[in-house]
């Protein structure tokens, strides 16, 4: 079956848009009509199909979340869209592409300045303010965006809708798979390898019990919550490479229970740890680090902005590599959505993932509140300009 699509050009078509712009976090996003953008050298003018909301927006919006934002602005994180136009130095992108937009900006002169777009940068006297005051200032929860070539990742749409029949609100999450495949990476994990992701049950760390099962390693996913470790299990437990751990709030028991869910009670080669902004005081990362073998492997890429305990003389002794990453880069997209287009990575509902939600963008209080009503790994919550 080939795909076909009504896809337009037309300049004058594409002149004015409708888009949410946050005047203040005081005042909820106002739904009004803006200019389009004229495309430039380096950038993509991409009409926004569907968009992401976490159960964070509101807090990014109102300025509980503590992000520094240049209002106005429209919001956004990352988005499926279809290609509209293109700059004059672009090689391969077509208008009419079906494309994922990544929401991490990079300038072009200095790879370390960079921000999350209309997410999180623009602080006053960094250099990164001139990307979030300037050319990056509105995001995705538009009709309409303006994208930089390099964040926008061409799709197989034949592979995924065609053949796949996958839908374009849940190749959204795309988002999540690409962040977690860069962790794993991050610290090399293996085929065979066991690995601890904890806490396991939020958007992110649920996400990567499936990528870690996708990569050919065993998990053991760690967690408070016993109903959501049973969702995991539920989903996951027919390959046979997942079991999960309770946490009791024990450092020693705890440890023990992760470590004796190891192969032959050994302990792990790697470990991935989402821990949120609350969990700064929880005994669980010193337990998850205690529960790696020699020459053990962890990545942090949670939200604590605090320090916490970790066992300096294990780690020392037993030549435990800790490393830290922040959002990914190209190569973790181009390898994500080569695995996805081979079948190898499920997208949507065949990642155990629903849309519990998908309004437009006059429904955005709605869309919020939903949101808020559905976090975890398992739910998306879609705007659909």
């Amino acid at each position: 079956m080939r795909l076909q699509y009504l896809f337009s050009t037309n300049r004058s078509k594409m002149s004015q848009h409708k888009a949410l712009v946050l005047n203040s976090h005081t005042e909820p996003p106002e739904l009004t009509t803006v200019p389009t953008p004229e495309v430039q050298p380096g950038q993509a003018i991409v009409r926004v199909l569907a968009a992401r909301l976490s159960k964070d927006t509101r807090g990014l919006i109102t300025g509980k979340v503590p992000f520094p934002l240049s209002s106005p602005l429209t919001p956004g994180s990352s988005a499926i869209g279809r290609v509209a136009a293109v700059g004059p130095d672009a090689v391969s992108l077509k208008p009419g592409q079906l494309v994922y937009l990544d929401f991490f900006i990079k300038a072009r002169d200095d790879p370390g300045v960079n921000i999350l777009m209309r997410m999180r940068g623009g602080q006053p006297g960094n250099p990164s303010a001139k990307l979030m005051d300037g050319e990056w200032r509105n995001g995705f929860f538009a009709e309409y965006a303006k994208v930089p070539l390099e964040n926008t990742f061409p799709l197989d749409e034949q592979r995924l809708i065609g053949d796949f029949g996958y839908s374009i609100p849940g190749m959204v999450s795309i988002c999540s798979l690409v962040l977690t495949l860069s962790g794993l990476s991050e610290i090399n994990v293996q085929p065979s390898e066991t690995v601890i992701v904890a806490p396991a049950t939020g958007g992110f760390s649920g996400i990567s019990v499936a990528m870690a099962l996708a990569l050919g390693a065993r998990v053991i996913a760690v967690a408070r919550n016993k109903a959501a470790l049973k969702e995991l299990e539920d989903f996951h437990s027919k390959t046979g490479r997942f079991t999960s751990v309770v946490l009791k709030g024990d450092v020693q028991a705890d440890t023990k229970a992760i470590k004796d869910a190891s192969s032959q009670g050994k302990g792990s080669q790697a470990h991935i740890d989402w821990s949120p902004p609350t969990a700064a005081s929880s005994t669980h990362i010193t337990s998850c680090v205690l529960a790696l073998s020699a020459g053990g492997r962890a990545v942090f890429m949670g939200a604590i902005f605090s320090n916490v305990g970790i066992p300096y003389g294990y780690v020392m002794f037993n030549n435990i590599q800790i490393k830290g990453r922040f959002i990914s880069d190209q190569h973790s997209f181009e390898q994500l959505i080569r695995m996805t287009e081979s079948g190898i990575v499920p997208l949507g509902e065949k990642l155990g993932v629903k849309v519990a939600g998908k309004f437009g963008l006059d429904q955005f209080e709605q869309a919020l509140t939903t949101a808020e009503q559905n976090p975890g790994w398992s739910r998306l919550v879609i705007l659909t300009p």
